[in-house]
């Protein structure tokens, strides 16, 4: 599993509109918000698989390895947005 480093600096947060290519499983300490929006896909999230098909969003805790198991495919599009534990800091105290 690869772990990724936290987002930091002067936006932290990431913002994706990504095609249907399979990730590796991996974990981050950002809350990971992935939303279907054309196309099917298969999203591992812990141990627990689930079908994405348009519309449907899944929301990846912090530090929840996760990663997307379905073959490439074309037709896939889907929003990702990381969202670091430091931006949600400036709103709330821990």
């Amino acid at each position: 599993m690869i772990y990724q480093d936290m987002l930091v600096g002067t936006h932290p947060y990431y913002v994706a509109l990504g095609s249907g290519d399979a990730y590796s499983e991996h974990r981050h300490p950002e809350i990971e918000l992935n939303l279907c929006i054309s196309g099917s896909y298969e999203l591992l999230i812990g141990q627990t698989k689930y079908v994405m098909t348009p519309n449907h969003l899944a929301l990846m805790g912090s530090m929840v390895s996760h990663s997307r198991v379905s073959p490439k495919n074309p037709d896939i599009l889907s929003l990702s947005i990381e969202i670091s534990p430091l931006l949600l800091m400036e709103f709330w105290e821990p």
